[in-house]
């Protein structure tokens, strides 16, 4: 067997080896084995299991000397045969885990508080923030597996303000991204351009709007050589003639909002 980067699995065989059993340990809701080699110059393999509900688990297999990534385990349903056909091609490791319905609800409070007529940015900043710290608590324990999972944070700091929030979010964008997320490579441009931004420099996509009091709505500072319009479209952002368009199109609003009371 041979794990490549992490992410897939390859020479696994289907035939029955004996190996000994050198050490193991149980927890609630985890177990861990440790097999000793079949043979001189083969190595260890540990098995890590830990259960998620009652009918999911993750399996992670460490193997001369690399992890790869959590697999996900779902319980059979009876008559369910063991597959057999293992041998002579590669296996990406599958990443289609549940959604976290914590996280979930968390996405969509954050949704619901930006789509009220009247909003209190106030009350929503103090909101934003519990969500982010909560959000941070289900990353250290773990508890994120899908992609829309990751998705979903993605989208709690960009709402953040910090540099740090949003070079977060990226990360979260980038791992909802290669767990299939259809929307992620959107949330990870939008994240790399409000970081950007946030340090003193230029956005490079073009996700990033700005309604100045008394001024026109800009984009900038906007470095628009750098990326072409060919890979903004690799992420679902518009070319830049769709987003002066765009841009225009915010004007009347945001003219109408100044001239309130």
């Amino acid at each position: 067997m041979e794990i490549n980067n992490g992410t897939s699995i390859a020479n696994v065989s289907a035939k029955a080896s004996s190996r000994t059993l050198s050490g193991r340990s149980t927890k609630p809701g985890r177990a861990m084995l440790q097999l000793d080699p079949a043979k001189a110059g083969e190595d260890k393999i540990n098995f890590l299991l830990q259960a998620l509900d009652d009918g999911h688990a993750e399996l992670v297999i460490e193997f001369a000397g690399q992890s790869a990534r959590p697999i996900a385990l779902q319980r059979a349903k009876p008559g369910e045969a063991l597959y057999a056909g293992w041998e002579d091609h590669p296996y990406t490791i599958d990443s289609r885990w549940p959604d976290n319905p914590e996280m979930m609800a968390i996405f969509d409070a954050d949704q619901a508080a930006r789509k009220s007529p009247k909003i209190d940015w106030k009350t929503v900043s103090v909101e934003d923030s519990k969500r982010r710290a909560r959000t941070a608590e289900l990353v250290a324990q773990g508890r994120l597996r899908s992609a829309s999972d990751f998705y979903a944070a993605a989208f709690i700091f960009q709402h953040g303000d910090q540099a740090s929030d949003f070079l977060l979010a990226h990360t979260f964008a980038v791992i909802a991204a290669s767990r299939g997320d259809p929307g992620a490579p959107w949330i990870a441009a939008a994240t790399l351009d409000r970081y950007l931004q946030k340090i003193g420099q230029p956005q490079v996509y073009g996700t990033q709007y700005f309604t100045p009091s008394n001024e026109p709505v800009t984009q900038e500072p906007y470095n628009r050589l750098l990326v072409s319009d060919a890979l903004r479209a690799e992420l679902g952002v518009p070319p830049i003639a769709a987003q002066e368009e765009q841009r225009k199109t915010m004007q009347p609003s945001h003219d109408a909002a100044a001239k309130k009371p």
